[in-house]
């Protein structure tokens, strides 16, 4: 009878590890949350437009479409007051130019996008400041910009990340 009360026992404290072990997993993902907003295969075109600005691209094709150090992406609302209106995607970078953006849906863009950019040529390759827009389907914008924009740089980059974004916008 001692017998199997010990048996008990050590079930019990296996059942016990083994919730501790679900418990770990659970955390360890909720820790890491950020990552869950990038895309699962960043390099293909997407089938439909996502639902956060970060589901665009992960930091690492953010890095290597503008050969920067990018830190993790982080999900922002565009405005405080009214949260439906569209959000941010910050991508921290160790540059001049500071923070890389997406901001998806753009509104204030919207209006400019009469249909999808057609492709990387049809992208203004004589950028001249403010944010590059990308019109990802009729009146549906998507915005890149720099916190930064100096130095000789930000022109050639906003137009990397505009073309990185292009490449995932779904066909119409």
């Amino acid at each position: 009878m001692q017998s199997r009360v010990s048996n008990t026992g050590e079930q019990s404290k296996l059942r016990h590890a083994g919730l501790c072990l679900v418990i770990a997993m659970v955390v360890s993902l909720a820790s890491c949350g950020e990552n869950l907003l990038s895309p699962a295969d960043s390099s293909a075109r997407m089938t439909r437009l996502p639902d956060s600005p970060c589901g665009f691209l992960a930091s690492a094709d953010v890095a290597a479409a503008t050969h920067l150090d990018v830190g993790d992406a982080r999900r922002v609302h565009a405005r405080t007051e009214d949260p439906g209106d569209g959000s941010i995607c910050l991508y921290e970078t160790r540059s001049e130019l500071g923070t890389l953006v997406i901001v998806f849906p753009d509104a204030l863009k919207a209006e400019e996008c009469k249909e999808r950019t057609p492709n990387e040529g049809a992208l203004p390759q004589n950028h001249e400041g403010g944010p590059v827009t990308v019109c990802a389907a009729r009146g549906t914008a998507v915005s890149v910009q720099a916190q930064h924009m100096i130095g000789n740089s930000y022109r050639a980059t906003l137009l990397s990340l505009a073309e990185a974004v292009l490449r995932r916008v779904p066909d119409e």
